[in-house]
Protein backbone atom coordinates (compact mmCIF):
# COMPACT_ATOMS: atom_id res chain seq x y z
CA UNK A 1 0.00 0.00 0.00
CA UNK A 2 1.28 3.47 -0.88
CA UNK A 3 1.68 6.24 1.65
CA UNK A 4 -0.97 9.00 1.62
CA UNK A 5 1.59 11.64 0.61
CA UNK A 6 2.56 9.64 -2.48
CA UNK A 7 -1.09 9.10 -3.42
CA UNK A 8 -1.78 12.85 -3.13
CA UNK A 9 1.29 13.90 -5.11
CA UNK A 10 0.77 16.70 -7.59
CA UNK A 11 2.88 16.98 -10.71
CA UNK A 12 3.75 20.28 -12.36
CA UNK A 13 5.62 20.33 -15.66
CA UNK A 14 5.95 22.42 -18.78
CA UNK A 15 8.20 24.55 -20.88
CA UNK A 16 9.18 28.11 -21.57
CA UNK A 17 9.46 28.91 -25.27
CA UNK A 18 12.24 31.39 -25.00
CA UNK A 19 14.45 33.46 -27.23
CA UNK A 20 15.58 32.34 -30.64
CA UNK A 21 18.61 30.10 -30.37
CA UNK A 22 20.25 31.74 -33.35
CA UNK A 23 23.73 33.06 -33.77
CA UNK A 24 23.05 36.80 -33.43
CA UNK A 25 24.41 38.83 -30.53
CA UNK A 26 20.84 39.62 -29.42
CA UNK A 27 19.93 35.91 -29.36
CA UNK A 28 23.02 35.15 -27.28
CA UNK A 29 22.20 38.00 -24.91
CA UNK A 30 18.61 36.76 -24.42
CA UNK A 31 19.83 33.22 -23.77
CA UNK A 32 22.29 34.57 -21.21
CA UNK A 33 19.53 36.56 -19.46
CA UNK A 34 17.48 33.36 -19.19
CA UNK A 35 20.36 31.27 -17.89
CA UNK A 36 21.20 33.91 -15.27
CA UNK A 37 17.54 34.05 -14.16
CA UNK A 38 17.51 30.26 -13.70
CA UNK A 39 20.87 30.29 -11.90
CA UNK A 40 19.52 32.91 -9.48
CA UNK A 41 16.70 30.61 -8.35
CA UNK A 42 17.03 29.14 -4.87
CA UNK A 43 18.00 25.52 -4.36
CA UNK A 44 15.18 23.06 -3.67
CA UNK A 45 13.85 23.83 -0.21
CA UNK A 46 10.40 23.55 1.35
CA UNK A 47 9.78 27.31 1.32
CA UNK A 48 10.53 27.62 -2.40
CA UNK A 49 7.91 26.17 -4.69
CA UNK A 50 9.82 27.28 -7.81
CA UNK A 51 13.48 26.32 -7.54
CA UNK A 52 16.54 25.56 -9.63
CA UNK A 53 16.14 21.77 -9.32
CA UNK A 54 12.90 21.87 -11.33
CA UNK A 55 14.64 22.92 -14.52
CA UNK A 56 16.37 20.54 -16.90
CA UNK A 57 19.76 20.85 -18.56
CA UNK A 58 19.94 24.22 -20.27
CA UNK A 59 22.89 23.62 -22.58
CA UNK A 60 22.20 25.42 -25.84
CA UNK A 61 21.84 23.37 -29.01
CA UNK A 62 23.49 25.46 -31.70
CA UNK A 63 21.15 24.08 -34.39
CA UNK A 64 17.89 24.76 -32.54
CA UNK A 65 15.62 27.50 -33.85
CA UNK A 66 14.17 28.24 -30.40
CA UNK A 67 15.50 27.96 -26.85
CA UNK A 68 13.11 25.64 -24.99
CA UNK A 69 13.46 25.58 -21.21
CA UNK A 70 11.71 22.56 -19.72
CA UNK A 71 10.86 21.94 -16.08
CA UNK A 72 8.99 19.56 -13.83
CA UNK A 73 8.47 18.60 -10.20
CA UNK A 74 6.35 16.41 -7.99
CA UNK A 75 5.12 17.89 -4.72
CA UNK A 76 2.36 16.61 -2.43
CA UNK A 77 -0.58 18.99 -2.18
CA UNK A 78 0.81 21.56 -4.64
CA UNK A 79 -2.71 22.47 -5.76
CA UNK A 80 -3.33 23.91 -2.28
CA UNK A 81 -0.30 26.19 -2.68
CA UNK A 82 -0.99 27.00 -6.32
CA UNK A 83 -1.45 30.76 -5.88
CA UNK A 84 1.99 30.92 -4.24
CA UNK A 85 3.51 28.76 -7.00
CA UNK A 86 2.07 31.05 -9.69
CA UNK A 87 3.38 34.12 -7.86
CA UNK A 88 6.90 32.67 -7.61
CA UNK A 89 6.81 31.46 -11.23
CA UNK A 90 5.73 34.87 -12.53
CA UNK A 91 8.62 36.48 -10.63
CA UNK A 92 10.89 34.24 -12.70
CA UNK A 93 9.05 35.02 -15.95
CA UNK A 94 9.46 38.75 -15.32
CA UNK A 95 13.25 38.20 -15.32
CA UNK A 96 13.38 36.19 -18.56
CA UNK A 97 13.00 36.60 -22.33
CA UNK A 98 10.20 34.42 -23.74
CA UNK A 99 7.21 34.32 -26.08
CA UNK A 100 5.01 31.54 -24.68
CA UNK A 101 4.89 29.42 -21.53
CA UNK A 102 2.85 26.30 -20.92
CA UNK A 103 2.41 24.73 -17.48
CA UNK A 104 0.50 21.54 -16.71
CA UNK A 105 -0.69 20.73 -13.19
CA UNK A 106 -1.89 17.17 -12.58
CA UNK A 107 -3.61 16.49 -9.27
CA UNK A 108 -5.72 13.68 -7.88
CA UNK A 109 -7.96 16.03 -5.96
CA UNK A 110 -8.62 18.69 -8.62
CA UNK A 111 -7.83 17.00 -11.93
CA UNK A 112 -5.59 18.31 -14.69
CA UNK A 113 -5.12 21.98 -15.48
CA UNK A 114 -3.16 23.76 -18.21
CA UNK A 115 -1.93 27.32 -17.76
CA UNK A 116 -0.57 29.37 -20.66
CA UNK A 117 1.18 32.74 -20.69
CA UNK A 118 1.45 34.42 -24.09
CA UNK A 119 3.52 37.54 -24.73
CA UNK A 120 0.99 39.43 -26.82
CA UNK A 121 3.61 42.14 -27.47
CA UNK A 122 5.85 39.71 -29.37
CA UNK A 123 8.65 38.48 -27.12
CA UNK A 124 8.57 39.49 -23.47
CA UNK A 125 11.84 40.74 -22.04
CA UNK A 126 12.73 42.44 -18.76
CA UNK A 127 12.76 46.21 -19.09
CA UNK A 128 10.40 46.13 -22.05
CA UNK A 129 6.62 46.47 -21.93
CA UNK A 130 5.04 46.06 -18.51
CA UNK A 131 4.30 42.42 -17.68
CA UNK A 132 0.62 43.06 -16.96
CA UNK A 133 0.16 44.94 -20.26
CA UNK A 134 2.09 42.49 -22.42
CA UNK A 135 1.11 39.09 -21.03
CA UNK A 136 -2.13 37.23 -21.64
CA UNK A 137 -2.98 34.40 -19.22
CA UNK A 138 -5.15 31.43 -20.19
CA UNK A 139 -6.35 28.58 -18.01
CA UNK A 140 -7.82 25.30 -19.19
CA UNK A 141 -9.33 22.51 -17.14
CA UNK A 142 -10.48 19.28 -18.77
CA UNK A 143 -10.81 21.01 -22.14
CA UNK A 144 -12.79 24.06 -20.93
CA UNK A 145 -11.03 27.41 -21.42
CA UNK A 146 -11.33 30.05 -18.66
Amino acid sequence: MQEASVQQASIVYGYIRAAAAGQSALDAQRQQVNLLALDALPMAEDAHLVHRGMFGDQSVDGGAAVQVIHFGACRPGLEYQWDNWIEQFEVLLRRMCWSRVTVHLETQALGTHTFVWVASCGDYSPGGAAFEECVQRLWQRSGALY
